[in-house]
């Protein structure tokens, strides 16, 4: 039996599988936009080395058998894309960072050093080796150990977010995929061992059986749980169908939001008669959207959110969200901000939260930029101070 054949086409089964399964991640891509992204950026690495793999020893294509040798410090940047998704997975923040670049830093380097030493014939250098071995090392240890930091503290014991369907799902799916890392970051850590012992540059390793395995598995579980791609809010909006039925609607007040009304009397100006006939039969939808934005995905938790970014983060135009609080809100949107913000701070008291965490790390985790606005806008909403209600 020709085991390298088999092989082959098990890489090339693994491509097909991962072609599909990142189809699927750009189709979704704006229900998870940049967490999507950063898992997208690693699948077609690792994908791009699989399908070279395959097609190379089944003389589909004879160009390259792998990523050249001199551009191996590219595949390094898979770390870096699995923290970077980790870390937006954690705040559940789609917006783009641009501090996040500053993370490709070390594997550009690697790409420039790679490149270096391979013109200028320094290969099998024994003094090149050894560089190579203990830079690659840290690399590797150290995003592993960032990783794991993210996973551990601010996804597994979260209490604030475990408690809800969606995150209970993400916190699953969080402990499956860094499982496949940590597997994945074992195997590159053995390999840079192995290619030191035997005098090779990790360059020189081609792709392993187990990498593509771990891949395969990965794409099969995406496929299995489309709620990981969509995010349950998301999937649930999708497979449920409209209707304008009472039956089939469930209306705003029996889902306990107190702070909206579905009925408006009347309106003034042409420009806001105009908003009302376009958006009136989807003011409860939106109310939704609103809703679940805030209370599942706490993005009232952000520092300094406008009504201007709050309208960009639901992607629905900016007078519709003005138009919605002007009419349907019994508060303004720094009222409802407000209101919310301290909702979220009782909610994570009584979580114990403050078990191990101060009041300035309470305010801060809410949205507050320091504790005195935090701690006047709680005892005017409560009636209380944050400490005598913690303490009630």
């Amino acid at each position: 039996m020709n085991w390298v054949l088999l092989e082959s086409i098990f890489y090339l089964i693994t491509f097909s599988f991962g072609l599909f399964t990142i189809g699927l991640l750009m189709f979704s891509i704006r229900s998870n936009k940049f967490v999507n992204t950063y898992l997208i950026l690693s699948l077609v690495l690792g994908l791009s080395r699989a399908f070279l793999s395959g097609t190379h020893t089944l003389g589909i294509q004879t160009v390259l058998e792998d990523i050249p040798p001199q551009f191996k410090g590219i595949v390094l940047m898979t770390f870096v894309f699995f923290y970077l998704y980790f870390k937006t997975l954690a705040s559940d923040d789609r917006r783009f960072d641009p501090r996040n670049l500053l993370h490709l830093i070390v594997p550009i380097f690697f790409l420039v050093y790679y490149l270096a030493i391979f013109n200028m014939g320094l290969y099998g250098e024994r003094s090149v080796l050894v560089v190579n071995f203990c830079l690659v090392s840290v690399f590797v240890a150290v995003y592993v150990y960032l990783t794991f930091r993210i996973v551990a503290h601010q996804i597994w014991k979260n209490p604030q977010k475990v408690h809800q369907q969606h995150h209970l799902t993400i916190r699953n799916w969080a402990i499956f995929l860094f499982v496949l890392f940590l597997i994945g970051s074992v195997r590159i850590l053995v390999v840079i061992v192995i290619s030191f012992s035997k005098g090779e540059m990790l360059s020189q390793i081609p792709v392993g059986i187990l990498s593509v395995f771990l891949q395969l598995i990965l794409y099969i579980k995406l496929l299995v749980s489309p709620e990981i791609l969509l995010g349950i809010p998301s999937l649930y909006k999708r497979i449920t169908p409209s209707s304008n039925s009472k039956a089939e609607t469930t209306k705003v007040e029996k889902k306990n939001f107190p702070h909206w009304k579905l009925d408006v009397d009347e309106v003034t100006g042409p420009l806001d008669e105009r908003l009302k006939e376009k958006i009136n039969d989807s003011i409860e939808e939106l109310i939704d959207d609103v809703e679940t934005l805030i209370n599942e995905k706490h993005f009232f938790r952000n520092h300094h959110i406008t009504i201007k970014e709050f309208s960009n983060e639901l992607e629905v135009p900016y007078t519709h969200i003005i138009y919605l609080f002007k009419y349907h809100c019994k508060l303004t949107f720094t009222e409802y901000k407000t209101m919310k913000r301290i909702e979220d701070a009782k909610h994570l008291i009584d979580l114990g939260f403050l078990k191990h965490n101060t009041l300035e790390s309470l305010a801060t985790e809410v949205g507050y930029a320091s504790y005195n606005p935090f701690f006047t806008s709680f005892k005017k909403i409560v009636g209380m101070s944050p400490n005598d209600f913690a303490s009630k």
